[in-house]
Order: structure tokens, then C-alpha cells, then sequence
């Protein structure tokens, strides 16, 4: 991408807006960036862009931003801002960050898409890469700018890419050699008008691809079955629950694949190490882009056994009185919840809420009922959640803290039993993100923990 002397906007003054912009800039463009916060929220960036030569205002989006070849917007940023719907009636291209970083990539590109389960999957399969010896990148929606690392990128390596429906909304020729498309459900129903546009994002994961090309996808999932029809690529499907033709599945406790009906069985499902049904589909997912590029079945069950998983998603932190407390921060939506809920056989204390993204709890009232006994309550969406699912556990507990909600639930837990931190909802109304709302849930259960020890 010859991009020297272009005048190039950025939209939006997070990780990913920053890193592009010092893409853009070190390879010779005119970089300007704009973020509607105050200038209060941005002095350390400030002085990044002293140093890169890099133009820049905050606290309004001036007519400047239309002043350029294009705009990389944000993911976070929909198109309904004013700033956004000018460039739009004035034709100025809209990119987001992976476009533009996947221009400037070597190395061929793995992207992982789907409504749960795309950091661990990234995260694992990032591990098996790296353990078979490939030069390998791991960025993206997972916390990393891909801009920050496209540099690092090689030819004989991999580029692992977590992608969101909202980076997927203004790619034009983002390709990956191998896509990955995990499952569907109802998510941010805030954002977008209704389930099919959220679908649509997600499936432009494919818009590109073509018979060079892999759609590692989800034979169990009927709307990413279904949309894998349109895809011009070699499919490889994974299933837990059926014997494929040709594919990754789980059949008598054993994972295998199968090539015109000639199967291959690699190891049983006992050798993966994390926790829960929909993890058996990711690690399927994995073995499905492994064998794409060779890598041996000995690298894949040795990191299958050795992965612990990734923070914040069903992560052990402490155990105090034998009640175990396990931090699932990440479970923003509705159906990661259904999915945490089912990992566990032992009595649960639920720790729920946040900002609604209109999820649909009326979903969870039948694992609710089976899984949970006490439902403890923080932030914005507490009364929608308390209406849904109230009547189904023992106890409602509404909280106004962390502290108080760690608290409150030991209080209300017995031994072996859990306290589940899995929210159902963004962190928007108290927290930065959902790793912030993860560090406070486990700080606060150390100080629990180390108080109880201490008398």
C-alpha cells in the first residue's frame, strides 16, 4: 500500500487508532487524528504524537477529518456520528484498522471470527504455531493492534488475527488465507438494528476469499453452516456432535479428522486441558487451521494438554472456605454466560451485570433455574436481569461494588460451591473494559482470600 503524501484521518484515539496512525506516519502519510474526548484523557498520547510528527485534536471532530484520501475509524465508532455520515455523503473511504494493517502484512493471515470463544481460540491456536516453530503475530479484537505488530510479521509465519463484527464492518480487501467462524448468537444488539445486520458484519469474515483459501467454520451452528454456503473458499467444518465426512470432530471420545471418509483419530478429548463443551469446539476449530499448514499432530496434543486458557474467561483465581471463585469477566453477552453456566456440575453464585447491549435474558432461564442458586447484581442492567431471572434462584442480591459483591456472595455461598464472576454485559458503566472489570473481581477475591487466612 503506497500510502506517502496521502492525507489519512483517524477516527478514534484508543490502542488500535493510535497504532495505525504511527503505521501510517512511518510509511510517509500526512496522519491526522481526531477523538471527541477531552484533551484531559490523552496526554500521553499527545506527546506519542509530538514525537511521530503526527497532527491531532480532541474534543470535537472538526471538518478537518474530511480533509483526507480516506478515514480509518475506530471499531468502536458507528456510522451514525455526524462526522461519519459527512464523509459518507461526501464518498471518502471508510476503513477500519485490520484493513489497513493487513496491507502492509507478509505473512499469511489466519482470522478468527464469532460471537464467543475468539480469544481463546486465537490465543490457543497462537500457541500451537508458535510451538511448531512458525514465525507468529497474535493481534487484533484479543487486545494487541495488528498495526502494532504487522512490522514483526514473515512470509513463512502466521498472522493470528482476532476480528470483531465491528473491525469487519469496513474492510475492502481484507483476505485471509484461513478464516475462522466460531458460532452466532445475539450480540450487540445496542449497535446494530437488529440480529441480521450483526450476522452480516460478522460474515464479511469470507467477502474476499476464494478457492486458495480455508473457511475453518462451525458444522454445529446452523446459521454459520447455513452462511458458509456462500463462501468461495475450501471448507473444513468441526463438529462435537457429528461424524463428518470431511472435517474435525469428536466421536467416541476421541477428535479426529476425516477426509473423504477416511478418518484419522489424533487424540481423545481428554487431552484438552480448559474447561467446558464450547472449548471442545474451539480447540476442533484449531486443529482444523493446524492441519491446514501441516503442523504435526504431536505439536498440536502436547500444547492441547499444556494450554491453561486466557485471563478473564473462566479463570480459576482462589479458593477460600472450599468455595472456588472463578473470574469470567470476558462473558459480555448473553450466550458466553449459557455456555460458563454448563461448565460446572457444583452449586453456583452468580455475579452478574454491567451495560446492556440488549441481550436477551429470558435466554438463560432454564440454565439459570438448573445452575444457580444465588444471583448477586452490579451495575446499569440490574433490574432487566433481576426481572428476567430473579424468580428463578434463591436469593437476589443487588450490589453497588466489586468489594460488595465479592463479599456478598462468599456470605451467601456454602462449601463446594462457586462464585461466578460472568456478566452477561459490557463494563462500559463502571469499568474501562472488561480486563479492568476481571482485575478488580480477582483483586478484590486476594484481599477476601488473604483476610480470611489472616483472621
Amino acid at each position: 500500500m503506497d500510502c506517502k503524501d496521502k492525507k489519512i484521518s483517524v477516527i478514534g484515539c484508543a490502542r488500535s487508532g493510535i497504532a495505525v496512525a504511527k503505521l501510517l506516519a512511518n510509511k510517509g502519510a500526512k496522519v491526522f487524528v481526531s477523538d471527541s474526548k477531552d484533551v484531559s484523557n490523552f496526554i500521553g498520547e499527545k506527546q506519542v504524537f509530538d514525537v511521530e510528527g503526527i497532527d491531532y485534536e480532541f474534543g470535537s471532530h472538526s471538518e478537518r477529518v474530511l480533509e483526507a484520501d480516506f478515514i480509518v475509524v475506530s471499531p468502536g465508532i458507528p456510522d451514525k456520528i455526524p462526522i461519519l455520515k459527512k464523509a459518507i455523503s461526501q464518498k471518502i473511504p471508510l476503513f477500519s484498522e485490520i484493513e489497513i494493517a493487513s496491507r502492509f502484512c507478509e505473512a499469511p493471515i489466519i482470522a478468527i471470527t464469532g460471537s464467543n470463544g475468539k480469544t481463546t481460540t486465537t490465543t490457543l491456536l497462537g500457541e500451537i504455531f508458535k510451538e511448531a516453530g512458525f514465525p507468529t503475530v497474535v493481534a487484533g479484537n484479543i487486545g494487541l493492534a495488528f498495526s502494532e505488530v504487522v512490522h514483526k510479521t514473515r512470509k513463512n509465519g502466521v498472522a493470528i488475527i482476532e476480528v470483531s463484527s465491528f473491525q469487519l464492518e469496513r474492510i475492502e480487501k481484507f483476505k485471509p488465507k484461513a478464516a475462522v467462524f466460531l458460532n452466532l448468537t445475539p450480540d450487540h444488539l445496542d449497535r446494530y438494528a437488529n440480529f441480521i445486520d450483526y450476522v452480516d458484519a460478522k460474515k464479511k469474515i469470507y467477502a474476499n476469499i476464494d478457492e486458495t483459501d480455508f473457511l475453518v467454520y462451525n458444522f454445529d451452528d446452523s446459521i454459520v453452516a447455513q452462511g458458509s454456503l456462500e463462501a468461495k473458499a475450501q471448507k473444513i467444518p468441526f463438529s462435537t456432535n457429528q461424524n463428518l465426512t470431511d472435517g474435525v470432530m469428536i466421536s467416541n471420545g476421541k477428535i479426529g479428522i476425516s477426509s473423504k471418509n477416511q478418518k484419522k483419530w489424533i487424540c481423545s478429548q481428554e487431552t484438552i486441558n480448559i474447561r467446558g463443551e464450547h472449548n471442545l469446539s474451539n480447540a476442533l476449530a484449531c486443529i482444523g487451521v493446524a492441519k491446514i499448514f501441516n503442523v504435526s499432530d504431536e505439536v498440536i496434543i502436547k500444547v492441547l494438554k499444556e494450554f491453561q486458557g486466557v485471563e478473564h474467561r473462566l479463570e480459576f483465581v482462589a479458593t477460600i472456605k472450599n468455595i472456588d471463585f472463578i473470574n469470567d469477566s470476558k462473558a459480555t453477552n448473553v450466550d458466553s454466560v449459557w455456555w460458563a453456566l454448563g461448565s460446572f456440575k457444583k452449586n453456583i453464585n452468580l455475579i452478574a451485570g454491567g451495560k446492556d447491549k440488549e441481550g436477551d435474558f429470558d435466554r438463560l432461564k432454564e440454565v439459570i433455574s438448573k445452575k444457580v442458586k444465588n444471583l448477586i447484581l452490579l451495575g446499569e442492567a440490574t433490574e432487566k436481569i433481576d426481572l428476567a431471572l430473579g424468580k428463578h434462584v434463591s436469593k437476589v442480591a443487588k450490589v453497588k461494588s466489586m468489594h460488595e459483591a465479592v463479599n456478598v456472595a462468599f456470605e451467601l455461598a456454602k462449601e463446594n460451591e462457586v462464585v461466578l464472576l460472568s456478566p452477561a454485559c459490557a463494563s462500559f458503566d463502571l469499568y474501562k473494559n472488561y480486563e479492568e472489570r476481571g482485575r478488580d473481581f480477582k483483586n478484590e477475591v486476594i484481599l477476601l482470600k488473604e483476610k480470611f487466612e489472616n483472621g
